[in-house]
């Protein structure tokens, strides 16, 4: 059984998971946890699930793959983003089952976790940092990070592209939007890639997931601690300032500032990582398109949005049923937790043609599900956008040869379908532009 399995179903071996022995006869989600091999590829059984079991129960969850359902999810008025109103949440606490500092970090929610009107109040305070005109703002510096991780490593002949490039160059980005010291944080080896099965603010769950979760999640609190003391002092034209007058208004909390700087900083980094590597890796895997890439730069944007497609950073996301609800005609119960499995929504056929092959000319690939839907639309979706761009872009054009020196690359064990090294080599470097 593997690790993100074992997390799933703590205590529990493989023949004691009723959903785990339904895997064998009945097609379920399941395998692609318990199975390494369909994680780095779980593409084929996207196929077969979409095909024969597009709705079906996990444990207490109901998992939605096809376009049309996870799309209408996304969007119904009565599917929160509050596990809150989840059931086996609620039960848990009740229960005692939950230690106390769990329970406590349930209410250092983000925006990314509430529904309105603290959604609604929250976002407004922060979304005029994303605007097309303040993304632009910070092309200029991913451009220059970008080429200086190139030439760095220009005398070897390779790069290995997470530890070099995807990671530093989004995590620099968001903190001079936030205005904070990128290489304090950079310095925070414990955050480095800390995608387990479940995200930065723990669920109310078991196992030893929650636990690492809410760790993480205790110590990031503290860090932004100091960072929020240290910006009223020293103000400027950045997203923590911007909070700090709208605290000053009682806009928002200092708290909420807290939990907002963890949500961007997490959200900012972990996407775009995943977001270069992956369309990196579909680029070196069809050779048309890169060069079609590197002949006609403008093809950027295609290329990223056809990455988000074809190969989804983020694999499912969670939402809960506030109320007993219908989606497209499959009935749900009121604290049911509904996974919404974005990159099988992705390559679902009814929706795209030819969904397995990958083309940065598709017309439609924009229409993705990977940033959400609705009110929750993620916020942050056009500085991950502007970042691939320059990345592969910038890595198409100038890396001579590119390679990959390892295909598959290697992923990360205790992750959910993210790769951990991937190293690129390339016979020379072509002067920046």
């Amino acid at each position: 059984m593997g690790l993100i399995e074992q997390k799933l179903f703590p205590g529990k071996k493989a023949e004691d998971i009723p959903a785990l022995a339904k895997a064998e006869t009945e097609p379920t989600i399941v395998p692609f946890f318990a199975d390494h091999d369909i994680m780095v590829n779980p593409y084929p059984l996207y196929q077969r699930l979409l095909r024969d079991s597009p709705v079906h129960e996990l444990g207490d969850s109901v998992v939605l793959m096809r376009y049309a359902d996870v799309s209408a999810a996304l969007r119904h008025p009565k599917v929160s983003s509050d596990d809150a109103h989840g059931a086996g949440q609620q039960s848990r606490i009740a229960s005692g089952e939950l230690p106390q500092n769990i329970v406590d970090s349930l209410g250092q929610r983000s925006f990314l976790h509430r529904d309105p009107p603290d959604h609604t109040r929250l976002r407004g305070v922060v979304s005029e940092m994303f605007t097309p005109r303040r993304i632009e703002r910070l092309r200029p510096l991913a451009q220059r990070l970008v080429d200086e991780a190139i030439e760095a490593t220009a005398g070897r002949g390779e790069i290995e592209l997470i530890e070099e490039l995807a990671y530093p160059l989004p995590i620099k980005v968001v903190c001079e939007l936030l205005g904070i010291p990128a290489k304090e944080h950079l310095g925070e080896v414990a955050w480095k890639r800390s995608q387990l099965c479940c995200d930065f603010e723990a669920p109310a769950s078991a196992g030893a997931c929650v636990h690492y979760s809410a760790g993480v999640q205790d110590d990031m609190t503290a860090y932004f601690s100091r960072q929020i003391e240290a910006k009223r002092g020293n103000p400027g034209d950045d997203l923590l300032t911007l909070m700090l007058e709208a605290e000053q208004r009682g806009e928002i909390s200092e708290s909420e500032i807290n939990d907002t700087c963890r949500l961007m900083v997490v959200a900012g980094h972990e996407t775009t990582i995943s977001l270069i590597t992956n369309g990196l890796l579909a680029l070196l895997r069809s050779p048309d398109q890169l060069e079609l890439l590197r002949t006609r730069p403008e093809l950027a944007t295609g290329a990223v949005e056809e990455t988000l497609r074809y190969d989804s950073p983020i694999q499912f996301t969670r939402r809960v049923a506030a109320e007993d609800l219908e989606i497209n005609g499959t009935r749900v119960r009121r604290g049911t937790t509904i996974l919404l499995w974005l990159a099988a929504a992705n390559r679902d056929p009814e929706r795209f043609t030819d969904p397995d092959r990958f083309d940065i000319t598709r017309p439609d690939s924009h229409q993705h599900l990977e940033f959400g839907g609705g009110i929750h639309y993620c916020l942050g979706a056009p500085l991950a956008r502007m970042q691939g761009e320059v990345a592969l872009a910038t890595l198409v054009r100038r890396l001579v040869n590119p390679e990959l020196t390892l295909d598959p690359p290697i992923y990360m064990p205790d992750a959910v379908h993210a790769i951990q090294a991937m190293t690129v080599k390339f016979t020379q470097v072509n002067p920046a532009s």
